[in-house]
This record gives structure tokens, sequence and C-alpha cells, in this order.
């Protein structure tokens, strides 16, 4: 009896033994969830943070690259300031990204880059110079409609010369018609009309040239507006629904097109 009484106590104390190890794994497995889990929740949110981070660098990145671009060519002390602020922000980018990529363990989002462009400081006096250039452009289309009307007044001049008549001292003449007979003098004045007439008839058609070149550009109406009409950046963002910086990249970009049909038609210097 003693023997059977010691086989039971024996079966029971294992019995308790193996409860007492399932019940240890089943507490260590919750509390190795829940410290999964706290993990994870701290993962997620550095990740977020990381994340919300970098598409703030980003926006302000593009924001100041944008205005840079619209600038450059325009005001040139407003587009380096911006493109300070956007190389600033793109070596702290850089440099957040490095210490940050892994993160993401290979998964980075797609509107998340690997880096962001360092804006060549060589290209501002690049920028000076193109300044330059296109406001030589400029000063020529604007005079366009002036070339046109002045050859309307020449020919009404050709075809009714007036002599001005001029004194020097003591009542005489003081220019060289006083030695030459009315007629001479009439045939002269109509020469110099006729000439006057011929070269502005020639930038017109090197001006014609030119914008025949870029008709197909997108940004074509822009010269009409700005340069023949005299409409302002507002007036021509309101016309067209489209953002005041807009209007300064038409600008850019049509000018940009037209620059080297100017400089083949001899209207700019090489």
């Amino acid at each position: 009896m003693k023997i059977i009484g010691w086989i039971i106590s024996g079966i029971i104390g294992l019995l308790i033994v193996v409860l007492l190890m399932n019940g240890f794994g089943f507490f260590n497995e919750k509390v190795n969830y829940a410290y999964q889990k706290a993990i994870d929740n701290v993962s997620y949110e550095r990740l977020k943070k990381v994340e919300d981070t970098a598409r703030a660098m980003i926006a302000t990145y593009k924001s100041d690259k944008l205005t840079y671009e619209a600038y450059k060519n325009i005001d040139v002390e407003l587009a380096t300031q911006a493109k300070i602020r956007a190389n600033r922000t793109a070596i702290a980018y850089n440099d957040y990204i490095l210490k940050n990529s892994f993160q993401w363990k290979g998964n980075i989002p797609s509107d998340i880059y690997n880096q962001l462009e360092i804006i060549e400081w060589g290209e501002i006096m690049a920028t000076q110079e193109q300044k330059i250039i296109f406001r030589k452009m400029e000063e020529i289309l604007k005079n366009y409609p002036k070339y046109q009307k002045r050859i309307e007044i020449e020919i009404e001049n050709l075809k009714n010369p007036q002599i001005k008549k001029s004194c020097g001292p003591g009542g005489q003449g003081g220019n060289s018609y006083d030695y030459k007979s009315e007629m001479e003098q009439i045939e002269e004045l109509k020469q110099r009309i006729s000439n006057n007439i011929s070269r502005y008839k020639e930038i017109i058609f090197r001006i014609d040239e030119c914008l025949n070149m870029v008709k197909d550009n997108k940004d074509y109406p822009f010269i009409q507006m700005k340069y023949f009409d005299k409409m302002t950046y507002e007036e021509i963002a309101e016309k067209l629904g489209v953002s005041l910086m807009s209007t300064y990249r038409m600008r850019n970009n049509i000018l940009s097109t037209l620059e080297i049909h100017f400089k083949t038609q001899r209207l700019i210097e090489f």
C-alpha cells in the first residue's frame, strides 16, 4: 500500500510540475507579446517621425528651388537667397537620410528621395550674363511695335518731305542745305527717309524670322501679351488662370528658346 501511495504522490507531483511549467510558459508568452508590441509601437512612431521630417524638408527644398528657377533671370539677389536656402536644406536632408535610412530596411517610400540635388554655385555667374542677354532681347521685342509705327510715319514723310529751315549767326543759314537747291535738298531728305524705312524693315524682318521659328512653342502667346500688348505679369497670370510664378517661367522658357534665333539673325551678339 505504501508503494501505491508513493506512486500516486509521484504522479500528482509530476502533474503539478507540468501545470506549473505550462503556466509559466503562458505567462512568458504574454510578457513577450506585450514587450514586442511596445517595441513595434516605438518603431512605428520613430519611422513616422522620420518620414514626416523628410517630407517637410523635401517640400521646403522644392519651394526654394522653384523660386530660384523662376527668378534667376529676373532678380539675381532674390534667386541667390532662394538658392542658399535650398542648398542648406539639401545638405541637412542628405545627412538626415544617411543617418536614418536603416529605419526603412530597404523599403524607402517612393516620395522620399535618397538625396536632394545641390544647386551648382557656378550658375550664378551664368545667370548674370543670361540676365543681360534677356534684357537686350526684351528691349528689342518691346520696340517691335515702335519700329512698325516708325515705318508708317516715315512713309508719310516720304510722301510729303518737309525741309526744316534753320538760321545761323546774323540770320544766315546754318546747314549745308543753304548751298543746294530746294530740289536737291528734297531729294537728299527723301533718300535719308528711304534709308530709315529700309533699316526699320530689316529689323522687323529679322524679328519676324525669329518669331516664326518659335510659333509652335506653348509659351509663344506670352510674347504678344507682355511685349506687344504691354500687359503686366499679374494681368497675364489672371488672363491665363495661372500663378504669378508660372508667368515668370513662361518668360524664361520663351526667351531661352528665342535666344539662338536672335543670335543667328544678329539681333544680339554671340
